[in-house]
């Protein structure tokens, strides 16, 4: 249990980096286990979620265990949840790997990939009356008797499953292997003397060890556990080069997905390009790999009335977009456009990039307001986005920022003067507060600096938890990245490129082809020779 603790406090910022504003959480979060209670995932999940709840400010955290068909029965109730980041799916890695291609209607692919939460080896035991003290005798005893001993595993396709197939394949060993729901059931087969031993993870079996009816002899890990160090791994026993170590998973619903009708499932739809939506189909758009922003365009617009020039939305004040309001359930948003152009679908020819590295300032305007140490500090320092980060500003965690007067003396105070998108200001606690596109318009804290808008883009797409370092240029060197940023938007408007169907064939695609010789032309006046599939067969 001193391991399991140790391994969730370290993905606990993985986990808390989840898509989120400053509003998210605002309701349960419910985190369906694939697995039964007691097994590794449902352990971690439970010691989670009283931490989870700390951090986002009581927000309550259900467990809900729905084991069955090797994960499908838990992927499939999360696929199906509404994308918003309150239905989540903690599973073994047998689930997102070997499931598509052993059940191929299996839900997994309608998924989407949050964070992986770690990965744990696991452990070949016995029962004590099968004679056996080490991994060597074990596998002697199996050699002299084949067919004859079993091994107790989980799923079909599950990582312990497939460990044990992994053991005997490289061992050279013939022994029977029985399948069980869940690691509990098959230690208890072993510990009962049903079958002779079992391989799974040392979280699981702790119970049967510690009360002497299971004997562990070694760890299918690459190295040995630090919570066992005494114990051998397999390859060190016995079988070079073996190494199985399985890993868990927090996923959730896919999106962005279309969905063609009331019993279809989603598929999954790319970004960076336009789609065709027909009467009847449902765009579903929730939770965002990598990033706390997207943006969804319809050809013509959408058909609401403009707020000093915008449609976007200011939800504090109750102005602008739909209402003044985020969207629900039910809302009906008038499209410009009745219907769209006829022509090709278009995709973005290379993604953009809006760079890497440390987030680039400008000093000032009040930058005299802090000391020497303070400004090394800011600049030196990695901070941490906090979970107060939404359109109005991103407020950081970090070392504080030391003033050049006492803050007592009013070393954090100035007469309020106007706020530039991107202002850091940093008030008497030392930390400093980022401001986005929603800001206050005046502020009476100093200002130690302004992001280059260059990186402002990048800013923006920050979520919980990430965290970011800051680097001071000249004003002349922000103008001109910002120049060369404009530059490269433009091309890329220019550079888009008709998008081939996704799935099916592209007819037009196929009929520019010359389907016999093997030679493709990608454009009139440049043409490249391929070998064709066959030497010269169709392709």
């Amino acid at each position: 249990m001193k391991l399991l603790g140790l391994f969730c406090c370290a993905v606990l910022s993985a986990l808390c980096a989840t898509p989120s504003q400053a509003a998210y959480p605002d309701k349960p979060i419910k985190i369906i286990v694939s697995a039964p209670a007691g097994t590794a995932p449902d352990l971690i999940a439970r010691l989670l979620g009283p931490t989870l709840t700390e951090i986002w400010g009581g927000q309550t955290i259900i467990v809900e265990n729905k084991a069955g068909a090797n994960g499908n029965l838990a992927a499939g109730e999360v696929s199906r949840a509404d994308p918003d980041g309150y239905t989540l799916l903690m599973t073994p890695a047998g689930t997102l790997t070997a499931n598509p291609s052993l059940y191929p209607k299996s839900a997994v692919t309608n998924l989407t990939p949050i964070t992986q939460i770690g990965s744990v080896p696991f452990t070949v035991s016995v029962r004590p009356s099968l004679g056996v003290k080490t991994l060597p005798e074990l596998l002697a005893l199996i050699r002299s008797k084949p067919a004859q001993i079993n091994c107790a595993t989980t799923a079909n396709g599950s990582f312990p499953h497939l460990a044990a197939e992994m053991l005997k394949q490289d061992a050279k060993l013939d022994y029977q292997i029985i399948k069980h729901n869940g690691g509990a059931a098959a230690g208890t087969s072993v510990a009962g003397e049903h079958t002779d031993f079992v391989v799974e993870t040392a979280a699981v079996l702790a119970p049967f060890i510690e009360s002497g009816k299971l004997v562990p002899l070694a760890t299918t890990g690459s190295e040995r556990s630090p919570a066992a160090p005494n114990l051998p791994t397999v390859a060190e026993a016995g079988v070079p080069g073996y190494s199985m170590t399985g890993w868990i998973a927090l996923v959730g619903p896919l999106s962005p997905a279309l969905i063609e009708g009331p019993e279809a499932a989603p598929k999954p739809l790319d970004s960076d390009r336009s789609h065709l939506l027909k009467r009847g189909q449902i765009l579903r758009v929730g939770m965002i790999e990598g990033s706390s922003t997207a943006y969804l365009a319809v050809a013509g617009g959408f058909g609401l009335p403009a707020f000093m020039g915008s449609l976007s939305t200011y939800s504090r004040a109750g102005i602008g977009g739909f209402d003044g309001r985020k969207l629900a359930a039910g809302d009906l948003l008038p499209l410009a456009k009745a219907a769209a152009a006829a022509g090709n679908e278009r995709k973005l020819g290379q993604p953009f990039d809006y760079g890497s590295g440390p987030l680039r300032v400008v000093w000032g305007p009040q930058e005299d307001y802090f000391s020497d140490e303070g400004r090394r500090t800011f600049i030196e320092s990695e901070y941490r986005v906090s979970k107060e980060a939404d359109r109005m500003g991103i407020r950081f965690e970090g070392p504080t920022i030391a003033h050049a007067r006492p803050v007592d003396q009013g070393g954090a105070d100035i007469i309020s003067d106007g706020i530039a998108p991107g202002a850091i200001q940093v008030p008497g606690a030392g930390l400093p507060i980022v401001l986005l596109a929603d800001r206050q318009t005046v502020g009476g804290y100093p200002k130690i600096a302004t992001v280059a808008s260059v990186d402002l883009p990048r800013l923006g797409r920050l979520l919980p938890g990430q965290t970011a370092r800051f680097a001071a240029i000249t004003v002349e060197e922000a103008e001109a990245l910002r120049r060369d940023q404009e530059a490269r938007l433009q091309r890329a408007i220019a550079g888009f490129v008709v998008a081939r169907p996704p799935g099916g064939i592209d007819l037009a695609r196929l009929y520019e082809e010359n389907l016999i010789d093997g030679v493709v032309f990608d454009s009139p006046s440049n043409a490249t020779s391929k070998p064709s599939s066959a030497e010269g067969g169709t392709k």
